[in-house]
């Protein structure tokens, strides 16, 4: 996937580079709350409708919301969805406190880098199974069908949230191009 310049955040992309889904309608990147006036007005001149935020609502608090133009729905899908977790009074990131603990208790003989291997496969593993992840992709799938309009929505995440949901999307959006 080729990052395109989205001023205010990073890892900006079309989803569409790298499968069978028509370009320009599926874009994912980092938070959006740092956005400036030249970001937004890239996602206007994308047409972007809908920013599907999947960001656990401590980060939200901890970071502030998506600056979008006006005219941008932004859904908030945390993913995963921990609000019956009374872990979160710390304000981290879900995997920030779990990733801190685990760097300072990795297992005998294990090195540093083998525990982060270790424990970011475990996460990407999970991510799909997580509460809040069937929901969001479920929200996803039906803004990409449109509904009476043609959506072109933004994913907006960390450590990969964006990029685990599954392709279930695909047949709604797909160019015919083999996946």
């Amino acid at each position: 996937m080729a990052d395109l310049e989205l001023p205010g955040a990073w890892n900006f992309r079309d989803v569409a580079d790298s499968t069978a889904l028509r370009p320009g309608r599926l874009f994912r990147s980092s938070e959006l709350s740092r956005l400036d006036d030249a970001g937004r007005e890239t996602l206007r001149r994308l047409a972007i409708t809908d920013v599907a935020d999947l960001r656990s609502s401590r980060e939200v608090v901890r970071r502030g919301p998506g600056r979008v133009p006006a005219g941008v729905d932004i859904h908030l899908l945390p993913f995963p969805d921990l609000a019956d977790d009374d872990a979160g009074t710390d304000a981290d990131a879900p995997h920030e406190h779990a990733f801190r603990r685990l760097m300072t208790s990795s297992p005998d003989g294990e090195s540093i880098d083998q525990a982060a291997v270790r424990y970011m496969t475990d996460e990407y593993r999970q991510f799909p199974t997580r509460t809040g992840a069937q929901r969001a992709l479920h929200r996803v799938v039906t803004l990409l069908a449109g509904g009476g309009r043609c959506s072109r929505i933004a994913l907006p995440a960390k450590t990969g949230r964006a990029s685990s949901l599954p392709p279930c999307w695909k047949p709604l959006v797909s160019t015919g191009r083999p996946s």
